[in-house]
């Protein structure tokens, strides 16, 4: 484990996109995770590993099940965007608005679910809605457009 307060910057591969990753431990079994710059608070809890094959526990391997929560941010691009952009690849679950909608800083805009967890994805400017480009459902990438603004 390393050293409580350690940092550790990293640039990673997933599904075809570069990210950069930055890993900040808070103490013993607490980090924040910075991925494109969206933090994720995580928490872990150390269990041990049980063999594919008998079915029964090894030791000393050890693995860690993390427990993750979005540390508090807007996901998404800068305000003078105009476009609100996904923070991490995943899968639409909701859309809350449609195009003529007026939107104010911080309302909801859809809901992603990412690495098996549900983030809001918040508008950065206010304004009228003049395009959604995806549906529920949809799966995207880090980076791709869901809002455009007027």
């Amino acid at each position: 484990m390393p050293d409580q307060k350690a940092k550790k910057e990293l640039r990673i591969h997933i599904n075809k996109t570069w990210h950069d990753v930055i890993i900040e431990y808070q103490g013993k079994n607490e980090a924040v995770v910075t991925v494109d710059n969206e933090p994720i608070e995580i928490k872990w809890e150390t269990k041990k590993t049980i063999d594919q094959k008998s079915g029964t526990p090894q030791s000393p391997a050890i693995q860690k099940e993390l427990l993750v929560t979005p540390a508090q941010s807007t996901n998404a691009p800068p305000t003078n965007s105009k476009t609100i952009t996904a923070p991490m690849p995943g899968k639409i679950i909701g859309i809350s608005v449609k195009p003529n909608d007026q939107v104010s800083i911080g309302d909801e805009i859809c809901i992603l679910e990412a690495m098996k967890m549900q983030q809001i994805i918040s508008a950065s400017v206010s304004g009228t809605v003049k395009n959604v480009l995806v549906q529920p459902g949809a799966i995207i990438t880090a980076g791709q457009a869901i809002v455009v603004f007027e």
